[in-house]
C-alpha cells in the first residue's frame, strides 16, 4: 500500500532534477540609427536591431537598403558604423 506513494513521489523527484531551465538572452530592443539617405553628411533616423560589436555591417529597411550608423562621442556626427547582432 505504501510502495505507491513511494514510487510516484520517486519519479517526480527524478523528472524534478533531471530537467534544467534553459535561460535565454532578452531580446533588445530597437535602437536609433542613422542612414546617409540624401547627402554623406545628412543623418536621417531609422528603428535598427544593430550593435556597436564589430560583424557584418549592418542595413536599414529601406526599399533600397543603406548602411546604418550612430552619432559619434561628441554628437557632431553620424558616422560611427553599426553591425548586426
Amino acid at each position: 500500500m505504501l510502495a505507491l506513494p513511494v514510487a510516484a513521489f520517486a519519479l517526480a523527484s527524478a523528472g524534478a532534477l533531471s530537467t534544467s531551465s534553459t535561460s535565454s538572452s532578452p531580446v533588445k530592443p530597437p535602437i536609433i540609427g542613422y542612414v546617409h539617405a540624401t547627402s554623406s553628411s545628412s543623418c536621417e533616423s531609422r528603428n535598427v536591431n544593430c550593435s556597436s560589436n564589430p560583424g557584418a555591417t549592418c542595413m536599414s529597411a529601406d526599399a533600397t537598403p543603406l548602411p546604418v550608423w550612430k552619432y559619434n562621442a561628441l554628437g557632431t556626427a553620424c558616422d560611427q558604423q553599426l553591425f548586426k547582432p
